[in-house]
C-alpha cells in the first residue's frame, strides 16, 4: 500500500526522457515560447544555450495554479522585484483562460542565473503564459579587515527570511 503523504503527487519528467509519449519536446518547447508574455524571449533564449526543461507529466487544478502565480506577483509587488518579468501578463492571461486543468513546467538556466515558469493547456500542446525570475551573480567585495568575501547570487527559488 502506498502512503499518500509520500507519494509524489506531481512528478516531472525532463526534455532529455521525453521520447514518443506525446509531451513536448525540448525543440517543441522553444518554438512554443512566441510572444505570450515578456518573458518568453529570454526564455527561448536560455532554452537555446542549453538550459533544462522540464514540463509536468500531470495536470492540475487550473485555480490552482492561477492562485499560486498571483500569490507571487502580489508577493513580488510587496517586496519591489525587479528581476521578475512577465508574471503580471501570466496572471492574467491565466485569469481569462476557463480551462479546468493546466499543465506546468520549468527552464532552469545552467548558470542557475535564470529561472522560468511555464503555463500549458492541459494536453501540454499549447504554451499559455511564461514567467522568469532573475539572480544577480555573485560579487566579491573587500571587507573591512582587508579579506575578500564573495556574496552569492540570491537564487529565483530560494526561500527568503520574510517568505511566509
Amino acid at each position: 500500500m502506498l502512503n499518500p503523504v509520500a507519494t509524489p503527487v506531481f512528478s516531472l519528467y525532463s526534455h532529455r526522457m521525453a521520447t514518443m509519449d506525446g509531451h513536448p519536446s525540448r525543440p517543441d518547447i522553444a518554438a512554443m515560447l512566441t510572444d505570450q508574455t515578456s518573458a518568453c524571449k529570454p526564455a527561448r533564449e536560455a532554452v537555446a544555450v542549453g538550459a533544462e526543461v522540464r514540463v509536468g507529466d500531470r495536470a492540475v487544478p487550473h485555480w490552482m495554479v492561477a492562485g499560486i502565480a498571483a500569490t507571487r506577483l502580489k508577493r513580488s509587488l510587496k517586496r519591489g522585484l525587479p528581476e521578475t518579468i512577465g508574471l503580471d501578463e501570466t496572471v492574467e492571461i491565466l485569469a481569462r483562460y476557463r480551462g479546468g486543468q493546466l499543465r506546468t513546467g520549468t527552464i532552469g538556466a545552467a548558470d542557475r542565473l535564470s529561472f522560468f515558469t511555464l503555463y500549458f493547456d492541459a494536453a501540454g500542446t499549447e504554451l499559455l503564459a511564461c514567467d522568469g525570475r532573475f539572480a544577480k551573480p555573485s560579487t566579491t567585495l573587500p571587507a573591512d579587515n582587508g579579506t575578500i568575501v564573495t556574496v552569492k547570487a540570491n537564487r529565483p527559488f530560494t526561500k527568503r527570511p520574510n517568505d511566509g
